[in-house]
């Protein structure tokens, strides 16, 4: 993606210099071509094991930008963008639940930050979160509001517009006409927006995919007796199909598991036809 863009740029940078600059004859951009075959520097979606998250939590403690984001999607299981999409408005912590009605996206043609309605009308949701995100959501919004008051003018408020836009604005200047404060959750220590591409970023660097804590949170899940119809409600999917071929994973457990209950079904077939040997006896 990042290879093609910059190529666009370069085709209207000749284009310009072949016309209206007369500066060449021909835009030799025309002529390349980013081949299908070019390699992707891709981290592939992993099971993500309790000692990585410990890992990369004592990495990113309490009170620093990437702590609730990274317990955002280890805890729920929401996309990138919906983590980072969420305002305080968006949680009832009375009643532990976060509900989900927009993402945050970049938009490259509007060149801007946005918070837009999410990929499907499944995707809007409300799920329970557990006590112990409750407590560290609670922590950092207490931690928010300290921050505020220690940056004074300097702190960065996000504001949005009724396109969606977000618009970033230091406290001391006045923002336009028809726009309203998002008490976003995900900032930086200063109230700066973190972004998506951000938080992918800071993931990257740990070899970790973000789509990862996804089917990390469905697998640990399924692997405990939830039924695919809850997990699928839980992370947004129309159908448990969605949910069962891209989001679980066959893990050890659940081969054990599995061999477990045709043992037990082998079991109780051959006592029930023991006992039938019995009674016609």
């Amino acid at each position: 993606k990042s290879i093609s863009l910059i190529l666009a740029i370069l085709r209207n940078a000749l284009n310009y210099a072949v016309y209206p600059g007369q500066l060449i004859q021909s835009n030799p951009a025309h002529y390349i071509k980013v081949p299908r075959s070019a390699p992707k520097n891709i981290i592939e979606r992993q099971i993500i094991s309790p000692r990585q998250v410990a890992d990369i939590i004592e990495k990113n403690p309490a009170g620093t930008a990437f702590h609730i984001p990274i317990l955002l999607l280890y805890h729920t299981g929401m996309r990138v963008g919906e983590v980072i999409g969420r305002s305080w408005s968006d949680i009832d912590l009375d009643k532990s639940t976060i509900t989900i009605q927009r993402q945050a996206r970049y938009i490259t043609a509007k060149h801007g930050h946005f918070l837009c309605p999410p990929k499907t009308d499944a995707s809007k949701r409300t799920i329970v979160i557990s006590p112990m995100l409750r407590a560290a959501l609670l922590a950092w919004k207490a931690q928010q509001a300290k921050n505020e008051l220690r940056y004074g003018d300097a702190y960065v408020c996000i504001y949005n517009d009724a396109e969606g836009r977000a618009i970033k604005l230091s406290k001391k200047l006045t923002p336009p006409p028809d726009v309203q404060r998002e008490q976003l959750v995900c900032t930086k220590e200063n109230g700066a927006l973190i972004s998506v591409d951000t938080l992918r970023w800071k993931l990257r660097r740990e070899g970790l995919n973000s789509h990862s804590f996804r089917h990390t949170h469905a697998t640990v899940l399924i692997e405990h007796g939830a039924t695919p119809k809850g997990v699928a409600a839980r992370l947004g999917h129309a159908s448990t199909s969605i949910t069962q071929d891209l989001y679980t994973h066959n893990t050890k457990k659940l081969d054990e598991d599995t061999a477990k209950i045709f043992e037990t079904a082998v079991a109780l077939m051959q006592t029930s036809h023991s006992c039938r040997q019995i009674a016609d006896k």
